[in-house]
């Protein structure tokens, strides 16, 4: 089973636990990290699983044997393996080739987090392409160059996090010419396997007077932007 290791609230990768104890004696891992795997409710101390004396140096070399110690040592292991292999291994008398046959029980990579994190983009792409294109009545505004970073975060009842960063431009419906222009970003979390708004911030420009004004809202703000109703987005704070 794969382990996520986190250091300083970062997601730093994602490794086999069977290599976790040589990298926290070559110094990849740190004692004040934490881990989470698959079934796990949330983050721990990475020494809960591996133990603290993961960190400890490795022990020095041992001293070299004396050659005539060395060449004894060979000697005696050379005949025990004759002698197992007279008396427990079995001849093939049969004229037949051999064959060995050997099994490979391999770890397996989970696939839950990649489940969930590709339901989660799914369906947050499907929110983005209801924002219109096309600027249309009653509202006339339009959203182009909207880009998305999604994030993994450290619990799993929210594993994930967007930033969603564009444009607004409303129009005139008279004359076609924009009124005003909006950069904007807007972030959401995946909850309870939903997508949650969580904050708004842009800076609008009025083409009239070349004015700008800048809003900052949050969950908790009275009455949500827009672009979170278009959307679809959760609203956690009414």
């Amino acid at each position: 089973m794969n382990v996520f290791i986190a250091r300083d609230g970062t997601i730093i990768g994602e490794y086999p636990r069977t290599e976790l104890e040589a990298m926290a004696r070559r110094g990849q891992l740190e004692i004040e990290d934490h881990y989470w795997q698959e079934g796990m409710e949330d983050w721990l101390p990475l020494p809960d699983l591996l133990g603290a004396q993961a960190w400890e140096p490795a022990p020095p070399p041992p001293a070299p044997l004396n050659p005539a110690v060395l060449w004894g040592g060979i000697a005696g292991a050379l005949l025990c393996v004759a002698l197992i292999v007279f008396w427990f291994v079995k001849p093939n008398r049969s004229g037949e080739g051999g064959s060995l046959e050997t099994e490979f029980s391999l770890p397996q990579e989970s696939t839950t987090a990649r489940q969930i994190r590709d339901s989660a983009a799914a369906d947050l792409r499907k929110k983005i392409e209801r924002l219109p294109a096309r600027a249309t009545p009653p509202l006339n505004t339009f959203y182009y160059d909207v880009r998305v970073n999604m994030s993994k975060t450290l619990t799993t009842r929210m594993p994930w996090s967007a930033s969603m960063r564009g444009f607004e431009n409303v129009i005139d419906p008279k004359t076609e010419q924009t009124i005003s222009r909006t950069e904007f970003t807007l972030l959401a979390d995946f909850q309870d396997g939903e997508w949650v708004y969580k904050s708004y911030r842009a800076s609008t420009l009025k083409m009239a007077d070349g004015s700008t004004t800048v809003v900052a809202e949050d969950q908790d703000s009275p009455t949500p932007p827009i672009i979170v109703g278009m959307m679809g987005l959760k609203n956690r704070g009414h």
